[in-house]
């Protein structure tokens, strides 16, 4: 018996005194008498009701959750069997131990099979105790046994996050509500909800605070909706309402009452006050509908067009509309993003990094840029299929096929050539990469497996993308720091306030955003800038990279403020990362910028 709240020490012996709720169906007193007192010698402090009768069973099971029940063969209108078949019709897992004189194994085997947990012989009620005792272990790892399941099949149909349905679960609710629409010709309609401005609160306070906006959100729209409706999230910022015996009409007004509930919603934060919104895309579900994914898209539609419309709109759809081809397009992205990844059609392209404040020219290493080869051969801008990968939760799936693509390259030129180019790989991480814990071991492993110095790689993270994600980024830098590899913070330039920031993390380099280096010709307050970051940053024994050096104008004033490298057109434009491991290239890069 494990310790608890009965649980005495007597004369210096630990015993358990276990509280015991018993319910006795034995006629006689006596009976009863001996029985107790074998559970109490047992250890346990028995609080019985004796019962003969079916009505005094039926009145025990409503009022009082009872821990066993203990029966003898036939007692007034009752029979074990017939105490059994109310237990059942009850429907709690109550064992029952049949206690009566002179068992024979006839009437053991036959209790037993009808569902009795054991019994014992009034004649040997030594051995209660140990029988009961059994059965309470065994009922306790039923009941655990069924809230472990009850769990898994909570968590394989709700959001762990809001803890609504998740996708998977919505899209057979809504199979299952087409089915009936088609067989009864009820109303129902699909809503697909966009929330409107939760970035800001995402990139100002970091996805804790985000995830704790939906958590509300979720809660918020949950006492909106009826009992009879399905709410979910899909994913992201986006949810899924399915409104059962509901018209288009019907449907407009539950949707514009849940969009002024959102409106009228104040999230805070830490002394942050963030107002949001939400678009609302509505299809009706139609019998001649092909499938629940038809639905879901259509309402995609709607929600697309909602938002393009102005934030807080709500739009049903309205068939083949024009308007909707960029999102079809953007839909048709995605295929080919997903395609793209299963075969392998991506390229590097690298860019140099010239080095200038030593006076060589040297090349200090490259970027290497993503780009993705498109059905028709030519190569994809990383600003077409990028913004489609973070949506669609793909990015850290790029970055690393970077990370594998670019590490087995180098250790395959290590082989080549023993004496090969010495310089830096600049490789770009995901916010959502920094979120994965298993990055830092994952490009541990790659390093080992590849035989690649550790110090010829650079990884490097966007100023915004650290801040949000500060703690992140922090262990992240530490861990990959420990392994040898540099690191550097990209596209900063939000001024002197960031620096607070960049004390935190471990990094080599400061790369500054290409913005501020390609205004500074023009506006002396971009000059002011790039010259207060390269400052300080030397003061914190930063190296400094100018990004966006696209003239020789550019060129010579970031030489002249003492920068240490620069990258750019006036240094090189984009080529084949393999030229970059040709001897007389000097270096090579990586990243998904």
């Amino acid at each position: 018996m494990g310790s608890g709240p009965g649980l005495r020490l007597t004369e210096g012996r630990r015993k358990v005194n276990r509280s015991l709720r018993v319910l006795l169906v034995l006629d006689a007193e006596a009976e009863a008498v001996r029985v107790l007192a074998a559970l109490r010698s047992a250890g346990f402090e028995p609080d019985h009701r004796r019962i003969a009768t079916a009505a005094a069973l039926r009145e025990a099971l409503r009022f009082t959750d009872w821990d066993v029940v203990l029966s003898d063969s036939a007692q007034g209108d009752l029979t074990y069997a017939s105490v059994l078949r109310e237990l059942a019709a009850d429907g709690r897992d109550l064992p029952l131990i049949l206690v009566a004189g002179g068992i024979g194994e006839e009437l053991a085997v036959e209790a037993i099979k009808a569902g009795a947990a054991d019994y014992v012989s009034l004649d040997h009620l030594d051995r209660l105790g140990p029988a009961v005792a059994r059965e309470l272990q065994d009922a306790e790892q039923r009941r655990q046994r069924r809230r472990s399941e009850e769990l898994l099949r909570y968590q394989a149909c709700h959001d762990d996050l809001t803890g609504l349905l998740n996708r998977r679960t919505f899209m057979e609710r809504v199979h299952d509500n087409l089915v009936q629409v088609r067989r009864s010709r009820t109303p129902a309609s699909l809503c697909f909800m966009d929330l409107d401005r939760f970035k800001t609160v995402n990139d100002r306070c970091g996805h804790r605070a985000g995830d704790e906006l939906l958590r509300q959100l979720a809660s918020l729209m949950r006492q909106a909706v009826r009992e009879s409706d399905t709410l979910a999230r899909l994913g992201g910022d986006e949810f899924g309402l399915l409104l059962r015996d509901c018209g288009p009409e019907q449907a407009l007004r539950v949707a514009g009452d849940l969009r002024d509930r959102i409106r009228a919603f104040r999230f805070n934060w830490r002394d942050q006050v963030f107002d949001v919104g939400i678009s609302i895309g509505i299809a009706a579900v139609t019998a001649d509908a092909a499938n629940a994914a038809e639905l879901l898209s259509a309402a995609d539609m709607a929600c697309y067009r909602a938002k393009a419309d102005g934030e807080g709109t709500i739009r049903c759809y309205q068939g083949e509309d024009a308007a909707l081809d960029a999102h079809r397009g953007e839909l048709r992205s995605l295929s080919a993003l997903e395609t793209a990844l299963h075969r392998d059609a991506f390229v590097l392209v690298s860019q140099p990094l010239m080095q200038l404040t030593d006076g060589s020219g040297a090349t200090l290493g490259q970027e290497v840029l993503l780009r993705m080869r498109g059905d028709d051969g030519t190569l994809v801008s990383p600003d077409a299929f990028l913004p489609v990968a973070e949506r669609n939760g793909l990015l850290p799936t790029l970055d690393r096929w970077v990370i594998h693509s670019v590490l087995s390259r180098i250790g395959q030129s290590a082989r080549r050539h023993q004496n090969g180019s010495g310089g830096l790989f600049f490789i770009n991480l995901s916010g959502a990469s920094l979120q994965e814990p298993g990055l830092a071991d994952f490009i541990r492993e790659e390093i080992g497996r590849r035989g690649v110095p550790p110090d010829r790689l650079c990884f490097e993270i966007a100023e915004n993308t650290a801040v949000v994600n500060l703690s992140a980024a922090i262990e992240l830098s530490h861990r990959l720091k420990s392994l040898g590899c540099h690191f550097a913070l990209d596209d900063f330039g939000s001024g002197l306030s960031a620096f607070r920031y960049v004390r935190r993390l471990p990094i080599d380099f400061l790369r500054i955003d290409g913005r501020l280096v390609r205004d500074m010709l023009s506006d002396p307050i971009e000059r002011a800038m790039v010259e207060s970051i390269q400052r300080v940053g030397h003061l914190m024994g930063l190296r400094t990279i100018a990004e966006s050096v696209e003239t020789r104008e550019h060129l010579r004033v970031v030489r002249a403020l003492g920068i240490d490298a620069a990258q750019g057109y006036a240094i090189g434009r984009g080529a084949p990362l393999d030229e970059a491991f040709e001897p007389r290239a000097g270096v090579a890069g990586t990243g998904t910028a």
